[in-house]
């Protein structure tokens, strides 16, 4: 869980509880690949900037401000097949 303990609301989810929310968003690839990078992988702001090509402050205001919201909106929001089961 060292890996998000900056954003406290998604340390408690698994890296395919990550993956399954980021497939059911409306993310952008660049915007996937980061926050695969930073949550599943752990990978520090600076090696992600560098993979796609994006300023280390670039990457923390995109995590705090579109992806993170975007994943609790998700979290709250339930899922359609899960309701077709129930």
């Amino acid at each position: 869980m060292d890996k998000r303990k900056r954003f406290p609301t998604l340390a408690h989810l698994e890296n395919n509880e990550i993956r399954l929310l980021l497939k059911r968003s409306t993310l952008s690839r660049i915007d996937r690949q980061i926050a695969i990078n930073a949550l599943c992988w752990g990978m520090a702001d600076v090696d992600n900037g560098a993979a796609v090509k994006y300023d280390r402050s670039t990457i923390g205001r995109r995590l705090r401000n579109v992806i993170v919201p975007e994943l609790e909106w998700l979290m709250e929001k339930p899922n359609k097949r899960e309701k077709a089961g129930a």
